[in-house]
């Protein structure tokens, strides 16, 4: 991978020559089944295979990626760790050292489990800069995070472990680990694939595609086909529907703004580093509204959220505001910029609406249903201007297109369970 002032460029150098030990012990991910019966993942002799971490924060779904490269390149992944409990489910790369060379990835949280400030870019060295980095969407990795501390690989934490302090300071200090992690592999990294789990489960083919292509791997029709046909690994954790995060958002208003952050800072370093930003569109925000009383200024969809501009929407008499991203702060230091002369009383439909208000405090700009009226920066000159971030994040959301903004039909959709409109979460939070 090579950097070209803000461009990143993938070199590919050919295939790899792969050397199997078959004196080692292998493994059969899907003894049994018709079709893909004799399909085997082994270790490659020592110190054939070039260091590759699969860098992740905890709770990112390392464990399900190690299955699906492992399972589709046919090489076991390795780990810095020592995981019995994970090498008995087929992950034999778990009982070899990082420097073996006989694994095709090594699984790596860094400094997440601890360490110096010092040492924030030692292990990262080991591995010569060259990994996979996998992002996850920081909400709901919190809260993987927070199952497999308090219950295992397999476990789901009770309703009290997302209350109270002890929560909020896991919060506070674990987003930022997850920001800075991020950071380190995006920015130091001198050659990284950066793959977002969303991509993973909304197209897996693809993104395996791109992955084995980084990892200079031959493509085995058969071993992708049955790699797609048994998707789920050997740890899945199934979380029950009614478990309390699920039912009620466990993140305060608070909280929401802590992660939010997190998220804008590393979605800056991947626009400025040549990559996509992340797919805040696949992301799910667990939130809940009570019909029964008035709607609080904290209500919001997925699309009002850390993208910077603050939805309103323009009836003929009034303004309703939302709630804003971190990106602009809350909705009351908005309002205060809202003068009696700026929104105007008017009848026409708001299609047709490209700029109602225009003035050095707020512009209002036209989408179907919705009108954004993102804060204005100034410049030395005094001049009105939109914010550098902002624009990246524009023209982005621009080049994807309604289609894909819209995918699979992912819209805000609320449930009534006992009273309360609670929000559907998103297909693939669900059990796979």
């Amino acid at each position: 991978m090579v950097l070209g002032g803000s461009r990143r460029i993938m070199v590919i150098q050919g295939f790899l020559k792969i050397h199997l030990d078959y004196g080692r012990p292998q493994h059969e991910p899907w003894a049994g089944k018709v079709g893909c019966m004799g399909v085997r993942v082994g270790f490659a002799r020592r110190r054939t295979l070039p260091r590759t971490a699969l860098a992740s924060y905890p709770g990112s779904g390392n464990t399900w990626l190690r299955y699906l490269i492992q399972s589709s390149s046919g090489l076991f992944t390795g780990s810095v760790y020592i995981d019995r409990e994970l090498a008995s489910k087929g992950f034999y790369g778990e009982n070899e050292i990082p420097e073996c060379g006989c694994t095709i990835a090594v699984k790596t949280h860094g400094y997440c489990l601890g360490g110096l400030p010092a040492e924030r870019t030692k292990e990262m060295d080991k591995f010569f800069g060259r990994g996979l980095l996998l992002l996850r969407n920081p909400f709901d990795t919190l809260i993987a995070y927070r199952n497999y501390l308090s219950a295992g690989h397999l476990g789901v934490a009770g309703p009290a472990a997302f209350k109270g302090a002890d929560w909020s300071r896991f919060v506070h200090g674990q987003m930022e680990v997850w920001r800075a992690y991020a950071l380190d592999w995006i920015t130091l990294g001198r050659s990284v694939l950066v793959v977002h789990y969303e991509y993973l489960l909304e197209d897996p083919q693809r993104e395996l595609l791109r992955i084995l292509q980084f990892l200079r791997l031959r493509v085995e029709k058969q071993r992708l086909q049955c790699v797609m046909a048994n998707l789920d690994g050997a740890f899945r954790r199934v979380t029950p529907d009614k478990i309390s995060y699920r039912i009620s958002d466990p993140y305060t208003k608070e909280l929401h703004e802590v992660v939010e952050e997190g998220m804008r800072d590393v979605d800056l370093a991947l626009v400025k580093h040549g990559w996509p930003g992340l797919p805040v569109h696949l992301y799910s925000y667990h939130y809940e509204r009570n019909t029964t009383t008035t709607p609080t200024k904290d209500t919001r969809d997925t699309n009002s959220v850390f993208k910077g501009p603050i939805n309103a929407i323009i009836s003929t008499n009034n303004v309703i505001m939302g709630t804003s991203s971190v990106a602009q702060g809350s909705a009351n230091n908005v309002a205060k910029f809202i003068k009696n002369d700026i929104v105007r009383e008017t009848k026409l439909p708001i299609k047709s609406l490209n700029s109602i208000v225009q003035d050095n405090s707020i512009i209002i700009e036209d989408t179907r249903t919705t009108v954004k009226a993102p804060l204005d920066t100034r410049n030395k000159k005094g001049k009105v201007g939109r914010n550098v971030y902002q624009k990246k994040i524009d023209k982005r959301w621009k080049a994807k297109g309604k289609k894909e903004r819209k995918i699979n039909g992912n819209k805000i959709k609320f449930e009534d369970q006992n009273g309360v409109k609670v929000l559907k979460l998103s297909p693939w939070m669900k059990s796979r």
